[in-house]
C-alpha cells in the first residue's frame, strides 16, 4: 500500500499492491526452458545452413564449368545470396531474443552459478557469427554484378570456410546449450523438492495443532502433496528417458525417482491413511520421515549435478593439458625444421616432408579443439582460429620447400611458428579460465553470503510475525521463544557488519552497516518484548536491504565484464629462435607433471612464452 500526506497533515493510501518476484524452481524451470528454445531455433537455422552450402557449392561447380554466366544464373546467384543474407538476419535475431530472455533471468536471480552461466552464455552469444561472413557476401555480390569470374570463384571457396565455421559454432552452441539445460532441470527438481519438504514440514504443524474435526481437510491436503510428489518424479523419469540427455543423468535420475523418490511417496501416503483413520502421532512420524527422505533426494540431486560439472571440468582440464603438451612439441620440431633449413646437408624434399608432418599434425589438433569446444565454453573460436592459421601456413611452407624456394619456405615456416607459440599461451589462459572457473569469484563469495543472511531473516521474520498478537502478560514459554529470536537477530546484525567491513565500495558498505544497526535495534526490542506489526515490516525492510545489495554487487559485476575494449592487431613479428632446446624440455617436462607442480610451473611457462610471444 502507498500512502501520501498532504499540507494539512491528512493521510491517504491507495489499494494494496502485491508485488510477486519468480521463485528459484521457477527461474530454473523458466532458464531450461529457454535453453531448450534456443537448441529448436539452433536446429532450424543448421539446417538452412546445409541446405544454402549445398547451392554455394553448385554454383561454383557451375561457374568452373562455363566459364561465365548468364543473367538468369547470375540472378539465381543473387537469390542464394539473399537468402544465406536472410539466413543471417534470422540467427542474429533469435540470439537476440534469447539473450533478452536470459538477461530477464538474470536480473531477477539470487544465484552466482545461474548468473554467471549467463554470462558466460552471452559472450558465446557474441562470437557465433564469423565477421569476415557478411562481408564475403558483400563482396560476392558485387563481382556477381560486374563478372569477375576469378574473384567469384575465390570468394565462395572462402565462404564454404566461414559457413563451416559458422556450422561448427552452431553445433558447439547447441550442446552448450544442451549441457545448460540439463544442469538447470537439475537444480529446479532439487528446487521443487525442497519445496516440498517445506509444504509437508507446515502441515505436520497444522497436524500438531489441529483437533479431530480438521483431519479430512489436513487428509485432503496430504493426498494433494503426494501428488505433486508423483508428479514431479514422473517429471523426472520423462526427463531421463530422453534420448538427447547424457547418459550418466539417464542412470542416476532413472535410479533416484525409482528408489528414494517412491519411499517418499509411500511415506506420503501413510500419513494420509493414518491421518484419515484419526491416528495423528503416527501420521506426524510419517510426515517427518517423508521431510527427511525429501531433504535427502534434494542433496543427492545437488551432490549429483555439483560432481557432474566438476567432471566435465576436470576432463576438460586433461584435454586441454594434452594439447598443450602436444603443441610444445609441435613448436620444438617447427624450430628443428627452421634451424635444418639454414644448412645444406638436408634436402628440400626431406624439409618438405618434415613440414607436411608438422601441417598434419596441426590439422589433427586443431579438428581436437572443435570437438573440445562442442561441449565447452571455454574453447573459444580465436583459439581454433590460431591453430587454424598456423596449420595453413604450414601447407604452402611444405610447397615452397619442396619447390627448392627455401627463403620463401623458411617465411612461411616462421609464420606457422609463430602461431603454434601464440596457441600454446592461449591454451595456457584457457586452463586458468577453467581452474579459475572451479572456484567462486569474490563477488560470487558475497552474493552467496547476502543470500544466506537474507533466508536466516526471512526465518526471524516468520518466527516472530507466528507470535503475533502478543497476549499480556507474556507466557514464559512465548518469553523464550522471543529471546531465542532476538538471539538470532543479533548475530545476522553482527553478520552484516562484518560483511559491510570485507566490501571497498563505500556506498555498498554504507548500506549493510545500515541494515545491521537496524537489526540490532530489532533485537533488543525483541528481548523486551516490544513486538507489533511495524517490527515485522522493518524486519521485512532488512530483507529489501539485503536483496538490494545483491542486484548492485550483480549490476556492477555485469558492467565490468561488458566493458568494450578497442580491437587491436596481433603482432606479426615472427619470434626468435629457441636456441637452449634443454629450456624446452624443462617446460615439457612441466607440462608433463602439471598435476603435481601446477601453479608454480605454469607461471613459468606462461612468462617464457608471453616474452616469446613479444619477440624479447
Amino acid at each position: 500500500t502507498l500512502g501520501a500526506q498532504d499540507i494539512g497533515g491528512h493521510w491517504s493510501f491507495s489499494q494494496p499492491i502485491t508485488v510477486r518476484f519468480p521463485t528459484l524452481e521457477e527461474l530454473y524451470e523458466r532458464t531450461a526452458e529457454t535453453a531448450q528454445s534456443g537448441q529448436r531455433d539452433v536446429e532450424h537455422i543448421s539446417a538452412r545452413l546445409d541446405e544454402l552450402s549445398k547451392k554455394m557449392k553448385e554454383m561454383q561447380e557451375m561457374l568452373r564449368a562455363n566459364r561465365e554466366l548468364s543473367w538468369e544464373e547470375r540472378q539465381k546467384a543473387q537469390q542464394i545470396l539473399e537468402q544465406a543474407q536472410a539466413m543471417l538476419d534470422e540467427l542474429n535475431q533469435k540470439i537476440e531474443n534469447i539473450q533478452n530472455a536470459l538477461q530477464k533471468i538474470q536480473e531477477l536471480s539470487l544465484d552466482p552459478e545461474l548468473s554467471q552461466k549467463i554470462q558466460e552464455l552471452s559472450e558465446l552469444f557474441e562470437q557465433i557469427i564469423p565477421d569476415s561472413l557478411k562481408k564475403r557476401l558483400e563482396e560476392l555480390s558485387k563481382a556477381l554484378e560486374t563478372q569477375r569470374l576469378d574473384e567469384i570463384d575465390q570468394l565462395l571457396s572462402q565462404l564454404q570456410v566461414d559457413q563451416e565455421l559458422l556450422k561448427q559454432q552452431l553445433d558447439q552452441l547447441h550442446s552448450i546449450l544442451k549441457q545448460f539445460e540439463e544442469e538447470m532441470k537439475l537444480k529446479e527438481f532439487a528446487e521443487r523438492l525442497e519445496d516440498l519438504a517445506a509444504q509437508q514440514d507446515l502441515l505436520t504443524q497444522d497436524l500438531l495443532k489441529a483437533d479431530k474435526s480438521q483431519f479430512p481437510e489436513l487428509s485432503s491436503e496430504q493426498q494433494q502433496l503426494w501428488q505433486q510428489m508423483d508428479s514431479l518424479l514422473k517429471e523426472m523419469q520423462n526427463f531421463a528417458l530422453d534420448s538427447t540427455v547424457s547418459r550418466e543423468i539417464r542412470d542416476t535420475l532413472s535410479e533416484l525417482a525409482q528408489t528414494d523418490g517412491q519411499n517418499v511417496l509411500n511415506q506420503m501416503q501413510m500419513a494420509q491413511a493414518q491421518i484419515a483413520q484419526g491416528n495423528k502421532k503416527s501420521a506426524m512420524r510419517s510426515q517427518k520421515k517423508a521431510k527427511e527422505q525429501l531433504l535427502q533426494l534434494a542433496e543427492r540431486l545437488k551432490d549429483f549435478r555439483q560432481a557432474l560439472v566438476d567432471s566435465r571440468k576436470s576432463q576438460l582440464l586433461r584435454e586441454i593439458q594434452a594439447l598443450q603438451l602436444e603443441a610444445l612439441t609441435l613448436s620444438e620440431l617447427q624450430e628443428n625444421i627452421l634451424r635444418d633449413a639454414r644448412v645444406v646437408e638436408f634436402s628440400p624434399a626431406q624439409l618438405a616432408n618434415r613440414q607436411m608432418g608438422i601441417q598434419r599434425a596441426l590439422s589433427r589438433l586443431t579438428q581436437n579443439l572443435v570437438s573440445l569446444g562442442k561441449n565447452s565454453f571455454f574453447i573459444s573460436p580465436k583459439l581454433i582460429g590460431t591453430f587454424a592459421k598456423a596449420s595453413n601456413m604450414a601447407s604452402p611452407a611444405a610447397g615452397f620447400f619442396e619447390r627448392n624456394r627455401i627463403g620463401q619456405g623458411t617465411l612461411m615456416a616462421e609464420s606457422t611458428l609463430k602461431y603454434i607459440n601464440l596457441g600454446i599461451y592461449e591454451l595456457m589462459e584457457t586452463q586458468q579460465q577453467i581452474e579459475n572457473a572451479q572456484s567462486s569469484t569474490g563477488m560470487q563469495q558475497l552474493m552467496s553470503q547476502l543470500n544466506q543472511m537474507m533466508q536466516q531473516q526471512n526465518q526471524i521474520t516468520m518466527g516472530t510475525q507466528t507470535l503475533l498478537p502478543l497476549p499480556s502478560p507474556i507466557p514464559s514459554a512465548l518469553m523464550q521463544q522471543l529471546q531465542q529470536l532476538a538471539e538470532a537477530q543479533a548475530q545476522l546484525a553482527s553478520q552484516l557488519q562484518e560483511l559491510s567491513s570485507q566490501i571497498g565500495e563505500r556506498m555498498l558498505s554504507e548500506a549493510l552497516q545500515e541494515a545491521a544497526r537496524e537489526a540490532e535495534d530489532i533485537a533488543k526490542q525483541l528481548r523486551q518484548g516490544q513486538v507489533d506489526r511495524e517490527l515485522v515490516e522493518r524486519q521485512k525492510d532488512i530483507t529489501e536491504k539485503l536483496l538490494d545489495a545483491q542486484r548492485a554487487l550483480k549490476k556492477r559485476e555485469f558492467v565490468q565484464k561488458r566493458k568494450a575494449e578497442t580491437g587491436h592487431e596481433v603482432p606479426t613479428e615472427s619470434p626468435a629462435p629457441i636456441r637452449e632446446l634443454a629450456e624446452r624440455e624443462r617446460l615439457k617436462n612441466a607440462l608433463l607433471n602439471v598435476r603435481r607442480y601446477p601453479q608454480a610451473y605454469r607461471k613459468f611457462i606462461e612468462a617464457y612464452y608471453k616474452t616469446l610471444l613479444e619477440g624479447k
